[in-house]
């Protein structure tokens, strides 16, 4: 499974914004940085209605997203998540412009949306039409510059190394797959899955997780 960090960026603030550290430059003002796999970037599934707000002003998430860092570790992904965040700057602390409300890591995964905030969101996107011609546009928008290889695979092993726990876990998929984790927390945020359970010895719908000798 490859996990991702990844940046909303507001198309309605172009510029230069340039992170040395992360060796990134973007062409829009960031607004979000997150952490996940598949589709999760698509997702108004938010506790935070300032990032909502612009979501549903920007439109289709394909044109203002960029998945930054890659890696079939969900530790690392969600580290780089850190990383960004802390380099970019909260707004809420007076410390760049993210909407973000934590450090990142947080586990978020297993929050259900109220009904009332649904209903809302639904009906701020009735009557919005959006042409084939605004959609193709944005989507060939130039984002910015995402890390070459090189500085890929640095971040990669500056992000490797031992547990924090001392622990590392043999997990097992629904469907058989076998991946070892050295996070149970951030692999469990993934997938919307309880640790608890699994320090219990139990089952995880249709996980099996146990830990290994380090």
């Amino acid at each position: 499974m490859e996990y991702y960090s990844y940046v909303n960026l507001d198309l309605r603030k172009p510029g230069k914004f340039i992170y040395q550290n992360c060796g990134i430059c973007f062409f829009y003002q960031p607004f979000y940085v997150g952490f996940g796999h598949g589709s999760r970037y698509k997702s108004q599934n938010h506790k935070n209605a300032h990032v909502i707000h612009s979501m549903n002003l920007l439109g289709d998430p394909e044109s203002y997203t960029l998945l930054v860092f890659k890696s079939n570790d969900s530790l690392k992904a969600l580290e780089f998540e850190k990383i960004l965040i802390a380099e970019i700057g909260r707004k809420d602390l007076n410390r760049g412009p993210l909407l973000n409300l934590t450090d990142g890591g947080e586990g978020t995964v297993g929050w259900i949306m109220p009904e009332e905030t649904k209903s809302k969101i639904s009906k701020s996107n009735l009557g919005k039409k959006r042409t084939e011609k605004f959609k193709d546009g944005c989507r060939k928008r130039n984002l910015g510059k995402i890390l070459t290889e090189e500085h890929k695979q640095k971040i990669s092993k500056s992000l490797s190394g031992k547990p924090k726990n001392g622990k590392k876990w043999k997990i097992i998929f629904p469907d058989g797959k076998i991946e070892i984790v050295t996070c149970l927390e951030s692999f469990c945020k993934a997938h919307g899955l309880h640790g608890g359970t699994f320090r219990r010895g139990q089952k995880s719908k249709g996980f099996t997780g146990e830990i290994l000798d380090v």
